[in-house]
Parts: C-alpha cells; sequence; structure tokens
C-alpha cells in the first residue's frame, strides 16, 4: 500500500529535522589569554582586565555556538559571553571569539588561580579547557603608563616603550582600526580613510610589558 503524499512529505521532513537537531559537539582548538593594565585619563582609574580569545569550532557551523563561559571554582566567580556580546576576530581563516574586557564586577584583581573555560552549542553540546592565570602581582599604583595627547592633527605618544598600537574606536565603543608603530608623533589623517576619519571619535594607547607579560593601555582619548 502506497502512503499519502503528505505522509510521506511530513517523514521526509522529519526525517531531515531529526538530522539537523543531532548535534555537533564544538571543539576549542586554542586558547589566547593575557592580563592587561590600564589607566583612565579622565577618571584616573586604573584596572585590571582579561584578554581572551578562543579558536572555536563546530561542525554545525560557526553560528551554532551559543555561549562562551570563563569560571573560576574557588572564587565562585562566572563571566557569560553570548554572540552579542563577544568579539569576533578572523586571523590566517580562523575564527577566534572572546573579549579584551572581561573585569572583576569590583574592580579587583583576578585571582591567580585555575579557571574553566567552557563552550556550548544550541543543542547543549559542550568543549572544556583550562587556563591557569599565574602571573605575578601588578602593582599598579607605581606603574609607569605611557601618556597621549592630540596636536596639531597628530597623536602624540610620551612613553618609554618602544612600540605603540593605537586603537581608534568610534562613539559606540566599535573598534575602527589598529596601527602599530615606533613613533611618538603619528598624524592620524595618514592612518584613517575617509570614512574613518569622519567616525572616529576616540583612541588608547597599546603596548607590551615584556618583563611582566602583561599588556599597557592608556586612554581614552578624544581626537576631537
Amino acid at each position: 500500500m502506497k502512503w499519502p503524499y503528505f505522509l510521506s512529505t511530513i517523514c521526509a521532513f522529519c526525517f531531515f529535522q531529526f538530522l539537523s537537531c543531532t548535534g555537533e559537539a564544538p571543539e576549542i582548538r586554542q586558547i589566547f589569554w593575557q592580563l592587561n593594565v590600564t589607566h583612565d585619563p579622565v577618571s584616573g582609574r586604573r584596572g585590571e582586565y582579561l584578554s581572551l580569545f578562543i579558536h572555536v569550532d563546530d561542525g554545525d557551523g560557526i553560528d551554532d555556538i551559543d555561549l562562551l563561559y570563563i569560571i573560576q571554582d574557588k572564587h565562585e566567580l562566572l563571566w557569560e559571553l553570548s554572540s552579542g556580546g563577544w568579539e569576533s576576530l578572523e586571523e590566517n581563516e580562523e575564527l577566534w571569539i572572546g573579549s579584551n574586557k572581561v573585569e572583576m564586577s569590583d574592580g579587583s584583581v583576578f585571582p591567580r588561580d585555575l579557571y574553566r573555560i567552557l563552550v556550548v552549542d544550541k543543542s547543549g553540546e559542550r568543549a572544556r579547557e583550562e587556563i591557569y592565570i599565574n602571573s605575578d602581582p601588578i602593582d599598579l599604583p607605581a606603574l609607569v603608563f605611557p601618556t597621549s595627547r592630540v596636536e596639531n592633527g597628530k597623536v602624540v605618544i610620551d612613553s618609554d616603550y618602544s612600540e605603540h598600537t593605537l586603537w581608534f574606536y568610534d562613539l559606540e565603543d566599535n573598534k575602527i582600526k589598529l596601527f602599530a608603530t615606533q613613533d611618538r608623533e603619528v598624524d592620524f589623517a595618514s592612518v584613517l580613510n575617509a570614512r574613518e576619519l569622519q567616525i572616529a571619535k576616540r583612541y588608547y594607547v597599546y603596548s607590551f610589558d615584556e618583563s611582566g607579560g602583561y599588556g599597557v593601555i592608556y586612554g581614552p582619548v578624544d581626537l576631537q
């Protein structure tokens, strides 16, 4: 006996729905993490941030990745990042997700301890890895940061570091461009194109402290 056409259609639909819901577990291929210390020239606040990005893969497509958790069990700490809250970076056709702005809720420093990294996809499949923050304590009050100002259409940098990266942002804190330089004066009209010049409103100065193994960030500084 032949099945009615509509029954065959329903069965085929259910079969493909079943296949689409089987789900493959995500895979964490690599993890990059780094502590950054920041100095806000307006408020005077100094703080410690964690920059963490993971190279993640999922057989169901990268859009299947749903949540990224950073967990420290001993101190009962939890950070949750969703697709609307993490940054996405492409490097050599690899997708990295994470954030440069993970911070302690009370502004304190990060416990030097073990952290679990958990990635969950939309079907509930997950991948786990660990990092250990074992950096020496950073004496924030005594730390000498680079400083910067805008003069005559130029970014002027005063610093003991040999190389810096300028991070340009718009008013909504969307990153526009990164520009690495060893110069102490940078004509930002030569760095940014016409559209970028219109929307760029502020910048940060970043350098890496090789002796301490952490990033040093000064800003934001208004371009106007």
